[in-house]
């Protein structure tokens, strides 16, 4: 036997160095990172590659990916699609096709003194996008304000949307700080102080895991202003008004399906008492409340959220 050794040694060792490698391949796959790990690179910090041009005031840009049955993303008040770069890609693309809007007014969609960003503008303009991609009976999911543009869109077309999530919906003026509500007194100011370390500040807000504020998360809310830094900070400041719509949440009584409405405990920017002013109005509703994660309960808990989607879908 030691003979054997001996004479096969270099044999022997070659072999072992061999499976030694393929063992440590194989862990490395088991341990690499998820899906949701996977899409944080820089494909979500350039421009989105589609536009759709509703009319010569109005374009959206959206990134779409996958096949199947159509859920449409749309983000909340200063967002951009960055902002699903870590629940999207938990979604099946054999089973879904995902199509992520930037709203008018936000990202590197259109940003200009004639649009209005209005509640019922903002509905219509993705009702047309989904009319044109031909996005039937698509699945919402919304964030913040795009929670609540989510609803209104059941609202105006019970038979085209029958399946919505809306995450922390924000629906009323209480939500939007005194200073917010005076336009022309404040797209200045914003203008002037919008950098990385305010981009960080408003970060820490939004997320309960500080750890998610990074430069490639600062850069990702922070590159679509600057690409159009004077436009994009109106765009923002005239959709508080959005927000402040004088029928939130009561127009929501006329809604007839049963949504989906996921919040967090710990949310600075829509308390819980503004989500159950909201769900007194909705004749039916599923509802459900993390203990820990921020306003921003998709990039927080992604999984948690995904689970709850994917259960109610």
């Amino acid at each position: 036997m030691v003979n054997f050794f001996v004479d096969n040694g270099p044999i022997i060792l070659i072999l072992f160095a061999v499976i030694t490698l393929v063992i440590l391949y194989a862990l490395k796959k088991s341990g690499s990172k998820s899906p949701a790990q996977k899409i944080n690179d820089s494909v979500w910090l350039t421009p989105p590659d589609f536009n759709y041009q509703r009319d010569e005031h109005t374009h959206i840009a959206y990134r779409q990916f996958g096949q199947g049955k159509n859920i449409l993303f749309i983000h909340g008040i200063g967002a951009n699609t960055y902002c699903w770069r870590l629940l999207a890609p938990l979604f099946d693309t054999n089973k879904y096709r995902l199509t992520l809007v930037d709203l008018p007014g936000f990202g590197y969609s259109s940003k200009n003194q004639y649009l209005t960003y209005s509640l019922d503008e903002q509905s219509q303009n993705l009702a047309s996008l989904c009319e044109e991609l031909q996005l039937t009976k698509p699945v919402l999911v919304g964030s913040s304000m795009g929670g609540t543009i989510c609803l209104n869109m059941s609202r105006l077309y019970p038979d085209n949307f029958k399946k919505v999530i809306a995450l922390a919906p924000a629906t009323g003026k209480e939500l939007i700080p005194p200073g917010l509500r005076k336009i022309k007194n404040v797209s200045f100011t914003f203008n002037w102080v919008l950098n990385r370390t305010f981009m960080a500040m408003m970060l820490k807000q939004v997320f309960s895991k500080k750890e998610l504020v990074t430069d490639q998360s600062i850069d990702g809310y922070l590159n679509p202003y600057l690409y159009n830094k004077t436009e994009s900070v109106r765009a923002f400041v005239k959709s508080a008004q959005l927000i402040m719509d004088p029928r939130l949440p009561y127009l929501f009584q006329e809604i007839k399906i049963k949504p989906l409405i996921i919040a967090s405990q710990k949310d600075k920017s829509v308390p819980t008492k503004s989500i159950d002013k909201l769900l007194q109005q909705l004749p039916q509703k599923e509802f459900h409340l993390h203990p820990t994660a921020g306003h921003h309960i998709m990039e927080d808990e992604p999984e948690w959220v995904y689970s709850l989607i994917n259960k109610y879908i």
